[in-house]
């Protein structure tokens, strides 16, 4: 696939540069930051699922 040269001035090839440049950059960082929390938030479930099974053991042993 071939792309689509442009022209213009240097001033607009390196403003066209910088836009594309500074939209790539947030996007990488947004994914590899929400990735630790998605984790973060699975395990806190896990974590409370068992608790919660450990002190429905624990009441039936009781009674």
């Amino acid at each position: 696939m071939e792309r689509k040269q442009r022209g213009g001035s240097p001033a607009a090839r390196e403003k066209r540069s910088l836009a594309l440049k500074s939209t790539d950059v947030p996007q990488a960082v947004h994914t590899g930051s929400f990735i630790p929390y998605v984790r973060l938030y699975i395990e806190l479930i896990s974590l409370c699922l068992n608790l919660s099974l450990l002190f429905v053991k624990k009441e039936r042993s009781l009674s």
